[in-house]
């Protein structure tokens, strides 16, 4: 939403949504923290780092399942069956996954390096929990 209010005229919207005064729009008065960044200049080439680094995974319970930073992927949770009517299984450690190293994240599953490896990079969760304070 920030980047296509952007598009549209409006590059600071979510400075003015989350104002002590909120945005008036269409007659009426908004206050909110939307959850969305404006890639806008990004997508221009006005900048060469996009504006968001992690990705956080919830479900329709509004559970926090795992969390992205860049290709660092923490999962707390999985599912078994559909997205519908499927049961939500949560680990008793985060899962850890390197999405560029192993995109369809089976390593934590099929590797028996996997916890000599968990180890090796276990330096990623104070980022990754820096993320989750932050949202």
């Amino acid at each position: 939403m920030p980047m296509l209010l952007a598009a549209a005229g409006e590059p600071d919207v979510l400075s003015k949504l989350e104002s002590k005064d909120g945005y008036k729009a269409n007659g009426k008065s908004w206050r909110v923290h939307p959850d969305g960044y404006n890639f806008l200049p990004y997508f221009k080439g006005e900048v060469k780092k996009a504006p968001r680094e992690e990705i956080l995974y919830f479900d329709m319970d509004g559970n926090l399942n795992a969390v992205r930073v860049n290709d660092w992927k923490a999962n707390f949770a999985g599912l078994t069956g559909n997205l519908a009517t499927g049961v939500r299984l949560p680990t008793n450690a985060p899962l850890l996954v390197n999405l560029r190293a192993d995109p369809y994240e089976i390593m934590p599953h099929e590797s028996q390096m996997y916890m000599r490896w968990y180890m090796d990079n276990f330096w990623i969760f104070p980022l990754i929990g820096e993320k989750i304070q932050g949202f």
